[in-house]
């Protein structure tokens, strides 16, 4: 049902080719709504705009992770919240994770 990491390039692709925008993606019929912060009025940082101009040996990495952060958007949104767990352990900031 949900994507799971993968051994070679983190998160599953669940775009096929598409981007994130026209993703009619649903992933739990039982959720209605995500859980949503107030709407962000302040500075915003253009995650694309950051990690697009990151180069030499760090560049594939910031391009997946660039990847990944639209996947985890495309899926949150989607009702799959599990992908900000599985993002979350990809990139080694799940110290605080509880035991399951």
């Amino acid at each position: 049902m949900y994507d799971k990491p993968d051994k070679t390039h983190g998160m599953k692709k669940v775009l096929d080719g598409k981007k994130p925008h026209d993703v009619n993606a649903s992933f739990s019929k039982e959720l209605l709504c995500v859980p949503l912060a107030e709407k962000h009025e302040g500075m915003r940082i253009s995650a694309s705009g950051i990690l697009n101009r990151v180069g030499g040996n760090l560049k594939f990495g910031a391009q997946q992770m660039h990847e990944h952060l639209q996947q985890v958007a495309t899926r949150y949104y989607a009702g799959d919240i599990k992908a900000v767990d599985e993002f979350l352990q990809l990139y080694c900031l799940d110290d605080d994770r509880p035991n399951t």
